[in-house]
C-alpha cells in the first residue's frame, strides 16, 4: 500500500458532496511534510508511542475530546463556531476513528492498514 502524506500536523477538512475530503495545508509540524492535494477522508487515526502495537476504535465523544484542541477552531464567532463543531460532528460520525498504540516498525503499518481495509469497529488488533 502506498500512502502520499498531504500534511503531517494540520491537514484540512471539508465535505464535498457529502464525503468528507482531507486536504494539506501549508502549516504542517517539524518534518516540514505537506503536500497541496486532497483526499476522500475515511478514517481518522490518533497515534502514540508504546512498547507494543495495538489499536482499538474511539467513540465519536472520545474523537472529539481529542481533535478539538488540535483544530483551529474561531471562537471568537459564535456562527461559524457552530458551523465548525457540526462539521467536525459529522466526521467523526461518519469515518472511523482509532487510537494507534505503536513501535515506529512495519508491524504498525500492517495492523493499521488491516484495521482501514476492514474497518472493524470496537475489535483490537
Amino acid at each position: 500500500m502506498q500512502a502520499r502524506v498531504l500534511n503531517d500536523d494540520r491537514p484540512a477538512i471539508r465535505f464535498a458532496d457529502q464525503q468528507p475530503y482531507i486536504y494539506g495545508t501549508p502549516w504542517s509540524g517539524s518534518k516540514t511534510l505537506y503536500f497541496n492535494g486532497s483526499a476522500p477522508l475515511q478514517a481518522v487515526v490518533f497515534l502514540e508511542q508504546a512498547p507494543e502495537n495495538q489499536i482499538t476504535w474511539v467513540s465519536s465523544a472520545q474523537a472529539a475530546a481529542k481533535i478539538i484542541p488540535r483544530c483551529f477552531l474561531p471562537y471568537y464567532d459564535k456562527t461559524i463556531m457552530e458551523m465548525c463543531l457540526h462539521t467536525l460532528s459529522e466526521v467523526l460520525l461518519g469515518v472511523g476513528v482509532y487510537s494507534l498504540k505503536c513501535r515506529p516498525d512495519r508491524e504498525a503499518v500492517e495492523i493499521l492498514q488491516q484495521c482501514l481495509l476492514h474497518q472493524v469497529d470496537r475489535e483490537i488488533f
